[in-house]
């Protein structure tokens, strides 16, 4: 087997899992990743054999395999290792940051703040957050990559992208169920964006390290409360359905036992 074909499927389906391509709960299927790219299914059983290994891929009981799903713990030690690595890294930018790097860095904030200028503007509406659903979440990743790859280091390049791949369902879960919520956290961020954009472009590392620490200290206590209340809301509908399906069953059962129906035939109020 080529390495290179490898090598070629494994690009392939990790850029795929930064873009969002496989959405949360969605499989991925060898035969038709190796369809879509035109090779054969054992390189591509070989890459998702590795992504699984470094643990962004996982597979269930029955051996598919999905997106990692992240806990709570894991969630916040991705944040811990971001707000270490992506303040040095934005350290290392301001000192390392070349001019074609500057431009693209503020292309992608410009995006941003777009976005952040409409909702302070208009509100947030449903229009909107269809719109920006993918978007938005994508946009801020990017500015993310574009200052690792700034910051000259591919070490951290490569760690700090696996993680925004694992937590990228988690982003956007909450930019589906939160609203609002996560309308106004997108304003924040555009704002902290051009802080850290600033302090490079200046090439004043001390200000771009706290600068970007302050900003991933900020995201993660925002992305840790909005997890605790997707797993709340969670509970309620599970509980819910449980109770559901309890009347059901014992409606069910009294209709077996010839006892459901009233005069008229019909079934009693569940």
């Amino acid at each position: 087997m080529s390495i290179s074909l490898k090598a070629r499927a494994y690009n392939h389906i990790r850029n795929g899992l930064l873009s969002g391509r496989w959405p949360e709960d969605s499989f991925l299927s060898p035969a038709k990743i190796a369809h879509s790219i035109g090779m054969s299914y054992t390189p591509v059983r070989e890459a998702i054999i590795q992504l699984t290994g470094e643990g962004l891929l996982e597979r269930n009981s029955d051996g598919a395999v999905a997106l990692k799903k992240l806990t709570r713990e894991e969630l916040e030690d991705i944040y811990d290792l971001r707000i270490a690595l992506e303040s040095r890294a934005a350290e290392l930018a301001a000192k390392r940051v070349r001019p074609l790097q500057i431009r693209k860095l503020r292309e992608s904030l410009r995006t941003f703040v777009r976005y952040a200028r409409d909702v302070k503007t208009h509100g947030y509406t449903r229009e909107q957050a269809e719109v920006h659903l993918d978007a938005t979440p994508r946009t801020d990743m990017t500015f993310h990559l574009l200052l690792m790859q700034a910051s000259g280091s591919r070490q951290i390049l490569k760690i700090v992208s696996d993680m925004h791949v694992l937590s990228h369902a988690h982003r956007h879960r909450v930019a589906l169920h939160e609203g609002e919520s996560f309308a106004q956290r997108c304003v924040m961020d555009a704002l902290s964006h051009w802080r850290v954009f600033r302090a490079i472009e200046a090439h004043d590392a001390a200000r771009a390290f706290a600068a970007m620490r302050r900003h991933l200290e900020d995201a993660r206590q925002y992305h840790l409360d909005t997890f605790d209340r997707l797993q709340e809301s969670k509970r309620q509908r599970e509980s819910q359905i449980g109770e559901w399906s309890d009347e059901v069953l014992s409606l069910l059962s009294a209709m077996e036992n010839g006892a459901a129906t009233g005069n008229n035939g019909n079934p009693p109020a569940v």
